[in-house]
């Protein structure tokens, strides 16, 4: 990663330290169900997370659009303590949800890029409602309801 890169970061990775810390513990005893027996065998270093630092860059806009009232947000996403799960069950996990592909399309529109297709198939990733709420906390002052 470039040095601003790294920067932008920051706040991410020292708000979710914790819980990728706990998570890098449970990969290190588990990687033996996931991957078999490897030698070496994988450790920490082979945790693999989807980043998903763009929740604090949406709250830091929208706490410049919203003054006073609420913010409700919907998506497709979860808790980070159930996405961080899904990676630790599922390590090979891109983080990429295809939706709708055709069936005689799919091949072809996945070979290459996700992006081959489009209009042929839906593509999304799930958002980390707790970095939204911490990173909303954090760097637009709200409080979290709910």
């Amino acid at each position: 990663l470039t040095s601003t890169r790294c920067r932008e970061l920051a706040g991410y990775f020292r708000r979710n330290a914790a819980r990728f810390a706990a998570a890098a513990q449970v990969r290190e005893g588990t990687s033996i169900l996931f991957d078999g027996v490897l030698d070496p065998p994988r450790t920490t270093a082979h945790l693999k997370l989807v980043l998903r630092p763009g929740e604090a860059s949406f709250v830091e806009a929208t706490a410049k659009l919203v003054d006073d009232g609420f913010l409700v947000t919907m998506d497709y996403g979860a808790d980070a303590d159930a996405l961080v799960w899904q990676a630790l069950i599922r390590p090979h996990y891109e983080g990429i949800h295809i939706i709708d592909a055709r069936a005689e399309n799919y091949e072809e529109c996945t070979a290459v890029s996700y992006l081959e297709c489009p209009g042929l198939q839906d593509l999304t990733t799930s958002v980390d409602f707790t970095e939204v709420a911490v990173a909303g906390k954090e760097l637009g002052g709200w409080e979290v309801r709910g």
